[in-house]
């Protein structure tokens, strides 16, 4: 269920506005035409013109997952964080039965303009000691 900061937040980064309200900041990028938005200092998506990256980062918590589906659900995407058996996965609206399980650190790369899956970067473990 998506909050009025939910909502206001997500317009702000994909109409490329300023926003600020408590905890959520929504800037421009480094890079002409992206746009970023954090959440208490840590950048959980970044727009540009033709993709999206979203990550929990690091924080599988009800605001977080919040913040990134007002996101998918402005972009019509089939899919939205949550949270099985305590472990972060992507669902699919469409398929309520299904999940993919992801890395609380793993990035989202969807395109744009329909909100599909791209592919899902998860960060590489480190070598066990030897």
């Amino acid at each position: 269920m998506s909050t009025k900061i939910d909502t206001n937040a997500a317009r702000a980064l994909l109409t490329g506005a300023r926003f600020r309200d408590k905890a959520t900041e929504v800037r421009p990028g480094c890079r002409p035409g992206r746009w970023v938005m954090d959440l208490h200092g840590n950048t959980i998506a970044h727009v540009t013109p033709e993709k999206m990256a979203l990550t929990l980062c690091g924080w599988n918590t009800i605001t977080t997952r919040n913040r990134l589906n007002a996101i998918l659900a402005m972009r019509d995407s089939p899919w939205r964080f949550a949270q099985h058996q305590g472990r972060a996965v992507l669902r699919r609206i469409d398929r309520p039965n299904w999940h993919r399980i992801i890395g609380k650190d793993a990035v989202v790369h969807l395109h744009r303009g329909d909100g599909e899956l791209d592919d899902v970067d998860e960060p590489s473990l480190p070598a066990a000691a030897e």
